[in-house]
């Protein structure tokens, strides 16, 4: 079976390991104890598989990684709700929203390229299956991602929750 290499998920993970301050990566159960009382970054490996025949996209939790460090984002930044995208929800274990982010939806990918009069255009490729990556910081109490399409600024279409301690 052919796997496809998200060069996306190597950036991050190269950026995890040097911007954030420490090589030592962390899996999800040490992360949960903050006593020394440095920041966490997540990085949650996922897989967006199109099923066509149910006509819905399945998502899967590959791994969850944690490194010190701090995403230079607020969790009060304004989100855009961006029809077609994904809205990423980060809850604690009563379902809370703790934190939320706006996302492309993993499998409607977007290309441009020169044309042959030297124009920029932009095209769309439809992928079947693709790993990504978010990357949230860890707030104390989090434990599931729950991923819901944006059908406009003010509906969403509730796809999948996932358990973040699961692995």
């Amino acid at each position: 079976m052919f796997v496809k290499f998200n060069i996306l998920t190597a950036i991050v993970l190269a950026f995890a390991c040097t911007a954030c301050g420490t090589s030592k990566l962390r899996s999800l159960l040490d992360i949960t104890d903050t006593s020394d009382g440095k920041p966490r970054i997540l990085f949650v490996n996922l897989i967006a598989k199109r099923d066509s025949l149910a006509n819905r996209i399945h998502y899967e939790l590959v791994e969850t990684i944690a490194v010190e460090g701090k995403v230079k984002r607020s969790k009060f930044d304004k989100i855009e709700m961006v029809p077609g995208y994904i809205l990423c929800s980060i809850l604690n274990g009563d379902r809370r929203v703790l934190d939320e982010l706006v996302l492309p939806g993993p499998l409607d990918g977007q290309y441009e390229y020169l044309d042959e009069d030297g124009n920029y255009k932009a095209g769309r490729m439809i992928e079947d299956e693709q790993e990504f990556t978010i990357r949230v910081n860890y707030i104390a109490g989090m434990k599931y991602l729950e991923i819901s399409k944006i059908i406009n600024k003010d509906s969403l279409k509730h796809i999948s929750t996932i358990n973040l301690l699961e692995r």
